[in-house]
């Protein structure tokens, strides 16, 4: 199932406002009998908090979604029932920042197919930008090492004392032992590993006036931070699998249709354990480097003004589901 929700048009028309969009009883904000008014009367933007976690898109893999200017990107995962089960999100001309892509990507976890033309995501980024933006699409849960002291719950915003983070605390965690002040209590060695988002196609604006040479340097910065995200990821799951293989508790970050348990201590409230040696090979498995994602930076006009589209790009995806070009 897909949804196209036009929400720009010049003439309030049946066929602008039902072409591919699905209305129903689960969606009490959209009724159908206000399918042909203007976008501003359609509803409150607030409503889409309401559509995105609906019965209406629970089953809709691809969404075209385009309020020109307007920041909404907040509203659509609101909630473990946001978009389930999204694999394309086109959100074309509407106000989508970097880090708006990486809570999209984080919380939507089969998101695959992102297009983000005339969004001002990267207008004004430099090269460092692009770099550091391709790291972050890339590992969108970081991975960790943290220890605590048994039996004592953490406190929203837990102190050094109780918390530490980083590369020192594993072999920290290794040698401490119980101290005169802890009451006896040892601390227990945990090791957070990342989660790699699915993307394998984003199509994205760059201004106009630059070249083809320009773009290809944007893209291939982006490679770069998207490798160094792989890398990361790896050694990250190496050192991890060493942990494991002495007995250090193993966590992950929840997915979003996913509770998350408490673990033991009363410590990382939310946090998944991952006692299953098959679901932890599977978590960890190597990835490459030099597989990254199609980037597409041609935009919607790319052809008439002498770019062309990146093969197998996010624009082609779209134009296949919605049968257009727009």
């Amino acid at each position: 199932m897909f949804a196209y929700l036009p929400l720009s048009v010049l003439k309030a028309s049946y066929n602008q406002f039902l072409k591919g969009t699905y209305f129903d009883s689960t969606s009490r904000s959209f009724p159908l009998e206000q399918a042909i008014c203007p976008a501003s009367r359609l509803f409150h933007l607030y409503n889409l908090k309401l559509l995105a976690s609906s019965p209406l898109l629970e089953r809709t893999h691809a969404l075209r979604m385009r309020i020109p200017g307007r920041l909404f990107v907040q509203l659509l995962h609101t909630s473990k029932s946001s978009l389930p089960s999204i694999s394309l999100l086109d959100l074309s001309t509407s106000g989508v920042s970097m880090s708006d892509v990486r809570r999209l990507l984080r919380s939507l976890p089969l998101l695959r197919h992102l297009i983000l033309d005339r969004c001002g995501t990267l207008d004004d980024a430099v090269m460092e930008d692009w770099t550091a933006f391709g790291r972050s699409c890339m590992l969108i849960c970081n991975g960790l090492a943290a220890q605590w002291q048994t039996g004592t719950t953490l406190e929203p915003g837990p102190g050094p004392a109780q918390l530490q983070f980083g590369t020192n605390a594993a072999s920290n965690a290794g040698s401490s032992g119980p101290s005169e002040n802890d009451g006896g209590t040892r601390p227990l060695e945990v090791r957070i590993i990342p989660r790699a988002s699915a993307l394998r196609t984003l199509a994205v604006s760059v201004p106009s006036h630059m070249d083809v040479n320009e773009r290809l340097a944007f893209v291939t910065a982006f490679q770069r931070g998207w490798s160094e995200g792989v890398a990361m990821f790896n050694e990250t799951m190496r050192v991890a699998r060493q942990s494991r293989a002495k007995g250090v508790l193993t966590l992950r970050s929840p997915l979003p249709d996913e509770a998350g348990n408490r673990s033991r201590g009363g410590a990382f409230p939310g946090m998944v354990v991952v006692d299953d040696d098959g679901e932890f090979a599977r978590l960890s498995v190597a990835m490459d480097e030099e597989c990254y994602p199609v980037v597409c930076l041609a935009g919607q006009r790319g052809r008439e003004e002498g770019i062309e589209h990146a093969e197998g790009c996010a624009h082609a995806i779209g134009w296949d589901i919605w049968e257009d070009t727009l």
